[in-house]
């Protein structure tokens, strides 16, 4: 453990622990002492970076969704067709999930634990996927009257069923 001290700061490692012990045993069979106990760190150590367990998850989710976002926004903000975006986006969104499997995994259990990270996270994405529709409907590719909520609610569950069905329950990949 003392190498992976090294490597990164602590709350770096707590997060990175927590996403292979939630992802090992869920959320509920998880403790913060065997979070600690695999990343080689007290239990007192753990609190001055965390007030408990729900506070580690809701940090892992923010850190799922930065980075989400982050890869969203490279793709939004280049200057390609919004059609384009879109598709270029959803291949980017699936990739993604496919790479971060195990912190995806983990955010889905806990949608029923702290329902209020999850609908953070939502409206963050369906916020970010509204960006080249919004930019569709001012260019004239989508017509003027398009609910860009709806269609964006839409866009993130078509990647979600997608996601859940390829590459969460049966792992074998997306076919082209």
């Amino acid at each position: 453990m003392a190498e992976r001290l090294t490597l990164g700061n602590t709350r770096e490692l707590l997060l990175s622990v927590a996403e292979e012990v939630f992802g090992e045993h869920g959320f509920h069979r998880s403790s913060v002492s065997s979070i600690c106990r695999r990343a080689g760190v007290a239990r007192a150590t753990f609190y001055q970076y965390f007030a408990d367990k729900e506070a580690l998850y809701s940090a892992l989710v923010e850190q799922l969704q930065d980075e989400l976002l982050g890869h969203l926004a490279q793709v939004f903000s280049a200057s390609l067709d919004p059609k384009v975006k879109i598709t270029r986006g959803l291949g980017h969104h699936l990739q993604f999930i496919r790479l971060r499997r195990q912190a995806y995994r983990v955010f889905r259990e806990g949608e029923f634990i702290l329902p209020e990270v999850s609908r953070r996270f939502y409206r963050a994405l369906i916020a970010q996927w509204a960006k080249p529709l919004e930019e569709g409907v001012r260019e004239g590719v989508f017509r003027p009257d398009l609910d860009v909520e709806i269609c964006a609610l839409a866009i993130l569950g078509m990647v979600e069923f997608l996601a859940m069905r390829y590459l969460i329950w049966e792992a074998e990949g997306l076919p082209e």
